[in-house]
């Protein structure tokens, strides 16, 4: 019996004995004529018990095309055990311990709304203003954000609900490089839950601000682009990580630990990240204690997924459901 001839390959064909046939299959091929039966030539879809008593009076095998309709059970089996497979596979990350009895709260939410408000939007022009001059060609200067952030994080460290509660109705202007504020405080929120001390959210938090900073060294029309990107255009948006390096690695007074965030922030646990496509305990760590650790490669993802702005998500789709 000749297979029919069709645009799909032999591995989208199916041989099914028409007892194990279910609603929804197509069937592309049978085992006898198809002028002595009912049913169209060339294929059709199972849609009622009715078809399937009727092809059971005329055949015994049949092919299913599993490009065109419901699959077997077994097949469905063997797909999810090989997904499951793949899954075991992937190291498992590290564990986010909460200590909520690190920092007590000092402070009420109306004791420090009104400076956090402020710190708040000063930093965002501030970063702004940082952003522009770097598309600009001109030199990145730091110096204008260390006092903001050592400030941002008193407020953090004093009553993170404070911040948590500006960040979820936030009245401000929608800036450009608004998310990369968002996401540094919503990093050391987290960094402050799980007992950070105050020098690793301090690198944290420039880090995370810091992560996108080769942004600007990209087109313009590549980083306003709505919708997916093409393949060269994902290579390309991928370049920021490098850019971001050659912005910072001359100076000298940054610590090598807001380095490693920026280089590896693209980074995933199950390896599918860029742009070393490093995996499990071979994405460095923030430092060498398990609570950093656990900041530098699962802090991020979180941070990542919960407030980076949507054009920053569909660089995923040029990934295979996955930065």
């Amino acid at each position: 019996m000749a297979l029919p001839q069709t645009p799909f390959t032999s591995k989208h064909l199916l041989k099914l004995k028409t007892s194990d046939l279910l609603l929804g299959m197509y069937v592309a091929e049978l085992d006898c004529s198809w002028s002595k039966t009912p049913f169209p030539i060339g294929g059709f879809h199972i849609r009622t018990t009715d078809d399937i008593q009727v092809l059971q009076k005329f055949c015994k095998i049949v092919f299913i095309d599993t490009t065109q309709g419901a699959v077997p059970r077994a097949h469905q089996q063997s797909q999810l055990t090989i997904l499951s497979t793949a899954r075991r596979n992937v190291p498992t990350p590290a564990t986010l311990k909460i200590d909520r009895d690190a920092y007590p709260d000092t402070r009420t939410i109306k004791q420090s709304i009104d400076r956090s408000f402020k710190l708040y939007t000063e930093l965002q022009d501030t970063y702004l203003q940082i952003s522009t001059a770097v598309r600009n060609g001109g030199t990145l200067n730091l110096k204008a954000i260390d006092k903001p952030i050592e400030a941002m994080i008193d407020c953090i460290v004093a009553n993170p609900q404070t911040l948590i509660w500006l960040l979820n109705t936030d009245p401000t202007e929608n800036k450009a490089t608004n998310y990369c504020v968002r996401a540094a405080i919503w990093a050391t929120i987290l960094g402050r839950q799980i007992g950070m001390n105050r020098n690793q959210m301090s690198v944290l938090f420039k880090g995370t601000l810091l992560a996108d900073i080769g942004m600007n060294l990209l087109p313009e029309k590549l980083v306003n682009k709505r919708g997916s990107f093409r393949k060269k255009e994902f290579l390309a948006y991928r370049r920021h990580v490098e850019f971001g390096m050659e912005l910072l690695t001359p100076l000298k007074e940054l610590d090598d630990r807001i380095l490693t965030i920026v280089h590896c922030h693209h980074e995933r646990h199950d390896g599918l990240g860029f742009p070393r496509k490093l995996r499990g305990e071979q994405i460095p760590a923030l430092a060498h204690s398990p609570v950093s650790r656990t900041a530098s490669s699962g802090c991020w993802a979180i941070i990542r997924r919960t407030v980076v702005a949507p054009r920053r998500r569909r660089w995923r789709s040029c990934l295979s459901n996955v930065c």
